[in-house]
Formats: structure tokens, C-alpha cells, sequence
């Protein structure tokens, strides 16, 4: 809904009429330049001061009926523009907030997207270390019961990949299982697997509560 400003600044201008619009208006300030006329001889008559007595009062006249002839005539087109000023302020200040709201919501959604793209990120480093866990699982089984564990064997019989072959291969060789002259130095499987465990695991919380923290194994 427009506001009064507004609508006087965007309603269509209504017809004039000479008598309405110039003739009334003239004879008014013609009589106000009249009575500040008289009332400045009135003046002079009170104070005794009849030197240029006509003179003076007719300046006062004149004076008077002109500057309320301009901003009789002028005052309308003035009125015009300051509305226009104001409604266009108006509306700017309506874009503005349009705008800000705008900005707002993509600040909102961008936020949004970067925690899921942290936290997508890290959940495919936890996933990972889990996944180089079971590998290396896997590999000190089979290795400490005599079995090969090669690259070659790992990826054909336990879908061991070579990147991830290489994880699992490091994380057990830091977690102390294997030398480095790649024999096992713990013969029991069910210690072997503890000690993985519980090595895997310290490291495995510090990357849960710290992204950036990235395990000696990889």
C-alpha cells in the first residue's frame, strides 16, 4: 500500500484553471502586499518617521507580493520534488533491505556448505583409517601364520588396492607388528591384533576431534 508521499508523488498531475490556479492566487498576494503596505506606514505614522513614509511602504508592498507570488507559484513544483525525493528514498531503502536479506541468506547457505564439506571430509579420513585398519588386520593374520602378504597376493585374494596396500603396510610396520627388515616381531595373532587395536585407535580419536591431524600411517 503507498504511502501519502507516494501517491502524491505518483498520482497524475489534476488540470488547472486560470482563475483557480493564477487569477485568486495573485489578487491574495497582491492584497497580503497591500496590508504589509499599510501596516509599514502605520508603522511610520506611530513613530513619527514620515521621511520616504510612501516610499518605504510601497517596497514593503511590492516586496511582500512578489515573494508570496513565487512561492505560491513555486511552492507546488517544490512540493513535487521533495515528494519524488522521498518516495524514491523510499524505495531505495526498500532495495537495500531487499538486498541485505539476499546477502544474508547466501552467507547462511555458504556457511551450510562448508560444515558439510568439513564434515564430509571428515568422514572420508575416519573411513579411511578404518579401512587401512582392517587391511593391516588382514595382512598381520596371514603374514604371522606364514602366508604372503605381497602386494600381488593382498590385491587378488583380500581386494587389498595398492594405495591402500601401502597404508596398511606402513600402519603396521608404526605400530611396531613388523621391522624394518619386514619380519613380524609378535608371533600371536590374538596379541598382534591388540597391540594394532590399541595403537589404531589412539591415533583414531586424535583425527575424529581434529581434522587436520593426520596418522604417521598415512
Amino acid at each position: 500500500m503507498l504511502t501519502p508521499v507516494e501517491q502524491q508523488a505518483t498520482s497524475p498531475p489534476q488540470p488547472q484553471s486560470l482563475e483557480q490556479h493564477v487569477i485568486v492566487p495573485l489578487l491574495q498576494n497582491i492584497a497580503g502586499g497591500i496590508a504589509a503596505g499599510t501596516l509599514t506606514c502605520i508603522g511610520f505614522a506611530v513613530t513619527d518617521q514620515f521621511t520616504d513614509q510612501l516610499f518605504w511602504s510601497l517596497v514593503t508592498g511590492i516586496t511582500t507580493t512578489s515573494l508570496a507570488t513565487i512561492v505560491r507559484f513555486f511552492g507546488d513544483d517544490l512540493g513535487i520534488v521533495t515528494s519524488a525525493y522521498r518516495a524514491g528514498a523510499a524505495s531505495r531503502t526498500e532495495e537495500v533491505n531487499r538486498l541485505t536479506s539476499e546477502l544474508s541468506a547466501l552467507r547462511t547457505a555458504l556457511n551450510g556448505q562448508q560444515r558439510t564439506a568439513n564434515s564430509t571430509t571428515k568422514t572420508s579420513k575416519l573411513d579411511m583409517l578404518k579401512r587401512s585398519y582392517n587391511h593391516a588386520k588382514i595382512m598381520a593374520e596371514n603374514g604371522i601364520r606364514g602366508r604372503p602378504i605381497d602386494r600381488r597376493t593382498c590385491g587378488s585374494q583380500y581386494q587389498i588396492g595398492e594405495v591402500d596396500f601401502g597404508r596398511a603396510y606402513r600402519l603396521l610396520q608404526e605400530s611396531g607388528l613388523r621391522n624394518q627388515q619386514d619380519v613380524f616381531v609378535i608371533t600371536q595373532v590374538s596379541e598382534a591384533k591388540q597391540k594394532l587395536h590399541a595403537y589404531f585407535n589412539y591415533h583414531y580419536q586424535i583425527a575424529a576431534s581434529n581434522p587436520k591431524y593426520n596418522p604417521p600411517w598415512l
